[in-house]
């Protein structure tokens, strides 16, 4: 389930752009995307944020509505990541050779310590409409069983978020108002928010 929506126009977005079908993950509607016609073999510079980024926009792999993938649930003793970019590329089209995969970041617990890895150019579009001016962060498993620890919260803060608020050119927000969240109930955002400055 989708814990929460912060950013009505974001959803609206998702709404409007994306094929609406019964019978997902757990049974849940989700918003089926072809990323056939997404697919980016090379960087393109008229696909850079020339403009500030509207948002942070938080997901899992198992519950997010935009590319559910049910292969991982809970932390485990291997990393994921490889196997994430062929299970992802087998539902929704594209091929493990295709140059970015449409988050900016992913992060993945293994043995209980989190790992930050960069997916996509920074400030670099993800093709998808609907959060195609977002940065997009991937959380590796299904959220509302995982359990994540503090380590966790401060990896995602201080390898992403914070830096971009600093960053010149680019200054963006970190208030709770930017953030848009399709997580389960066992991802603490308040534990998220403390962490930032």
């Amino acid at each position: 389930m989708i814990d929460d929506i912060d950013n009505a126009k974001l959803v609206n977005d998702i709404l409007n752009h994306k094929k609406k079908i019964r019978g997902g993950i757990h049974g849940q509607d989700v918003f089926k995307v072809d990323y056939e016609q997404y697919r980016e073999n090379s960087f393109k510079k008229n696909n850079a944020l020339l403009t500030r980024p509207k948002g942070w926009l938080i997901m899992d792999s198992f519950n997010n509505p935009f590319f559910p993938i049910n292969a991982f649930t809970v932390d485990t003793m291997k990393f994921n990541t490889s196997r994430l970019s062929i299970e992802f590329h087998k539902r929704y089209g594209g091929n493990v050779k295709d140059l970015f995969l449409p988050w900016h970041y992913t992060i993945e617990v293994v043995d209980e310590m989190p790992f930050v890895i960069q997916n996509r150019p920074l400030l670099y579009k993800t093709p998808i409409k609907g959060f195609n001016s977002h940065i997009t962060i991937m959380i590796i498993g299904d959220s509302n069983i995982d359990m994540y620890n503090g380590k966790f919260y401060k990896q995602m803060a201080h390898n992403i978020i914070n830096p971009y608020k600093s960053a010149p050119g680019i200054r963006m927000s970190n208030q709770r108002e930017t953030f848009t969240f399709f997580t389960g109930s066992n991802f603490n955002k308040d534990n998220l928010f403390k962490e930032l400055h």
